[in-house]
């Protein structure tokens, strides 16, 4: 522990011009403001910060930011305690509890009083030095409050793709023998405003399985279209159109047979486009960050499905 000395205008100096500063431009408030917002890496609650607060208030914000001063506070316990709107048990208490998880070092007099006059206070250096520790838990928590959006947002994709797909199957083979499985890890999901509640890692969970059950209801949805050989609107056909064919049918001449025919060209051209437009096609025609998440999802799948498209 650095030896106190007592300079003439009350500040705290150290022994050594070493003492923790805050960096990055940060300063004393906005520093508070952090640290309230990181109260859950130090397991303590609003009111003990609180009190820290109140505590810092009482030193010089220069002093967070000098290698050669450390912020200290001398105010008495039950000054503190007035100020709050509190008892000096409470203050004691709190006081012991931020030294406890390292924000405060007590530095008193052998009969436990304060005075700028030696240097005998509240010591804010611990809690400066966990500055990097506290951005990387703010970070860490804004990374984990971005993923749990994006989860979010992918399960209303699953969601919405499993709901077509099921009002589909119950419409075609309301006896399919998997239907009733479907349906019921379906009605297995939380509801949407749950989800924010939901911890990161079982949010993951339930994403993955919301994304198991939409490939198996694809799964069985592709072979119902292939053995009916009928268009379906959850299943894209994978045609093979030649590129010749398609540019010949889009590009009628002068005599083809007057001007509505030639009207109408454009939204025939469009439709056969779309028909013709399997997942293989516009793989190919993805970007390459596309592609990239195209294969993450596709995994170690064969083929591609429309699924894979909504969900990349």
């Amino acid at each position: 522990m650095k030896r106190p000395i007592e300079d003439k205008t009350g500040h705290c100096l150290t022994e050594q011009a070493n003492a923790a500063a805050l960096i990055d431009g940060m300063q004393r408030d906005s520093y508070l403001a952090l640290l309230c917002a990181s109260r859950e890496l130090f397991g303590i609650g609003r009111a003990p910060l609180e009190t820290f607060r109140c505590l810092a208030s009482f030193t010089r914000p220069s002093d967070w930011t000098r290698s050669d001063r450390e912020p200290c506070c001398y105010k008495q316990q039950n000054e503190i305690a007035t100020l709050l709107g509190t008892d000096t048990r409470t203050i004691r208490r709190h006081e012991a509890m931020l030294v406890q998880v390292g924000l405060l070092e007590r530095r008193t007099r052998a009969n436990g009083s304060r005075s700028s006059y030696g240097g005998c206070g509240l010591v804010f250096s611990p809690a400066i030095a966990l500055y990097p520790a506290v951005r990387a838990f703010l970070d860490q928590k804004d990374q984990e409050r971005s993923e749990a959006r994006k989860l979010r947002a992918l399960r209303s994709t699953h969601m919405r793709l499993i709901d077509t797909g099921l009002e589909e199957l119950k419409a075609t083979a309301p006896a399919h023998p998997r239907l009733t499985d479907f349906l019921d890890r379906r009605a297995s999901w939380p509801a949407t405003r749950h989800l924010h509640k939901m911890a990161l890692p079982a949010l993951r969970q339930h994403v993955d399985a919301a994304d198991t059950l939409a490939k198996d209801l694809w799964k069985v949805l592709e072979v119902r279209t292939k053995e009916s050989a009928r268009p379906d609107k959850n299943v894209r056909s994978y045609i093979q159109a030649t590129t010749q064919d398609f540019i010949e049918s889009c590009n009628p001449t002068p005599d083809d047979g007057g001007l509505e025919k030639r009207e109408a060209a454009p939204a025939v051209c469009k439709r056969q486009f779309l028909d013709s437009l399997s997942p293989q096609r516009l793989y190919a025609l993805a970007s390459e960050d596309m592609r990239m998440h195209l294969d993450i999802q596709r995994g170690d799948r064969a083929r591609l499905t429309w699924h894979d498209f909504e969900t990349a």
